[in-house]
């Protein structure tokens, strides 16, 4: 998928987020991640780190696979 299509089908998605720039990271540990299979279409799953400001604000990052230990890295903010 292109990279523009991917981030266009995220914000679609996640439409009830503020999402920031992308970037591509390495995780060593999966751990502590929450892995999500009801995501974007094309791929199979998604990991989200989520964080909680206060009662209604979150934050946290979504991890799209690429490849082993790859991921597209994405900062929301609800």
């Amino acid at each position: 998928m292109e990279l523009v299509q991917f981030i266009k089908r995220v914000a679609d998605y996640y439409d009830d987020c503020s999402l920031d720039f992308p970037s591509i990271v390495a995780l060593k540990d999966e751990s502590g991640l929450e892995k999500q299979e009801d995501t974007v279409h094309g791929m199979p799953y998604v990991l989200v780190e989520q964080h909680a400001n206060c009662e209604d604000c979150y934050w946290g990052y979504l991890y799209f696979p690429l490849k082993k230990r790859k991921y597209i890295k994405v900062p929301f903010y609800m």
